[in-house]
């Protein structure tokens, strides 16, 4: 690309993380920034970001808001996906068209098979390689923020000391490249993570948000409503129910990161570690009693008065949030996966599967028979290898070997 052109980033999704992108990338010389949203009418031009940690404030420019596609993805080089991973189908399906040769597809969180899905969408790999595309996704968001006014400004509340990312196609080269395009664009230093499964198998929020969730309401029916000042907080009020399921869920993980690693052993997945281990990894100093699960979630200051997400009625009482993500992509992007990993792997998961079954019900969903086994008619709106064709171990490994 010639010095004097600028890279075009479209930021996808209309949440936090666009507000901090395009207030941050905005504001680069040699960046020019799209965002694709739903509501462009209520966006600004100007994005400011505040990031007291750094004692700055970013004002990055927006060339194109918009909601339709032709007008934003034209002439992108970078697609960055900034949405939960339900969100993630969409924006391909719409960026597909205007993908030109050699651009660059990105996610901000890759739970959810974000890798499986970039390829189904370009009609596979032979095609993918033929167009010179690239991918890369981060493990986690880079950052703690805040919307402050919906389309003008955000917050960083804090910062990721590092990120971590994995690319495909995997090679050295590629992988490279994209660590530093990630440094950047996000001005963290970026480790790279030895493949996706790293981040399709990560012990994270798919497990946290589930445990906790099914800890909390697994007895809860339609007629039981609570006062605000009766839900125990998210991680703070950790109790030994929730701790001993959320830990069954970490370990299954793990049998399924060892089921891999036994048919193949060359697949790196050494950063897929226990749940407790890490959290601590994460964040160290801030977790005062490291004893057990429990005492880590309740003693994290970074996880201090954080409220559990609920649905208030008109009446002022509250619900479980039933429409939320702990739902929503949680189960068909996070356990629903795992447990087809497990099918494919001849693994049971027990404990995936009661939170499942229950999360089902609760959301009028069918995504796991009586007998236990997918169902291949409510995989659509799924995460799940099966949505991809990906049958075996060998499928599900392809994209995590070296590439040729």
């Amino acid at each position: 690309m010639p010095k004097n052109k600028k890279t075009v980033v479209c930021l996808c999704g209309g949440g936090t993380g666009t507000h901090i992108l395009a207030g941050t990338i905005g504001s680069k010389e040699n960046f020019t920034v799209n965002v694709f949203t739903r509501e462009p009418q209520k966006w600004t031009k100007e994005i400011t970001v505040q990031s007291p940690s750094e004692n700055k404030e970013f004002v990055g420019k927006i060339n194109i808001v918009s909601s339709n596609p032709e007008e934003v993805f034209q002439d992108c080089d970078i697609f960055i996906c900034n949405g939960p991973a339900m969100a993630n189908p969409i924006y391909l399906k719409a960026m597909e068209p205007y993908l030109k040769d050699g651009a660059i597809i990105g996610s901000i969180f890759g739970q959810g098979g974000f890798d499986f899905a970039v390829l189904d969408i370009v009609g596979g790999r032979e095609e993918f390689e033929r167009r010179k595309l690239k991918v890369f996704s981060l493990k986690g968001i880079p950052w703690v923020c805040r919307t402050l006014e919906y389309g003008k400004s955000a917050k960083i509340v804090g910062k990721k000391a590092r990120l971590q990312m994995a690319a495909i196609p995997k090679t050295k080269g590629v992988e490279n490249d994209l660590q530093v395009l990630c440094e950047e664009l996000f001005g963290i230093p970026t480790v790279i993570l030895p493949n996706m499964l790293c981040i399709t198998l990560v012990p994270g929020n798919q497990i946290i948000h589930s445990g906790r969730y099914y800890g909390l309401f697994s007895k809860w029916t339609r007629d039981i409503e609570y006062e605000e000042k009766d839900v125990p907080l998210m991680y703070q009020d950790f109790d030994d129910f929730s701790a001993e399921v959320t830990q069954k869920l970490s370990d299954e993980l793990l049998l399924l990161k060892d089921g891999i690693i036994k048919k193949f052993p060359e697949i790196d997945l050494s950063p897929i570690i226990d749940l407790k281990d890490n959290i601590y990894a994460a964040y160290k100093d801030q977790v005062k009693d490291t004893t057990n699960l429990k005492t880590v979630f309740c003693t994290n200051a970074a996880y201090a008065g954080i409220t559990t997400p609920m649905h208030k009625k008109d009446s002022g009482k509250l619900i479980p949030a039933l429409k939320s993500r702990v739902f929503y992509e949680d189960i068909p992007f996070g356990l629903l996966l795992l447990h087809n990993i497990g099918e494919i792997l001849g693994i049971k998961t027990p404990t995936m599967d009661t939170c499942i079954f229950w999360a089902q019900d609760l959301m009028n969903m069918k995504y796991l028979e009586k007998n236990g086994k997918m169902n291949p008619e409510a995989i659509q709106d799924t995460g799940c290898p099966m949505k991809y064709g990906i049958k075996t171990i060998e499928q599900l490994v392809n994209n995590s070997l070296d590439w040729k």
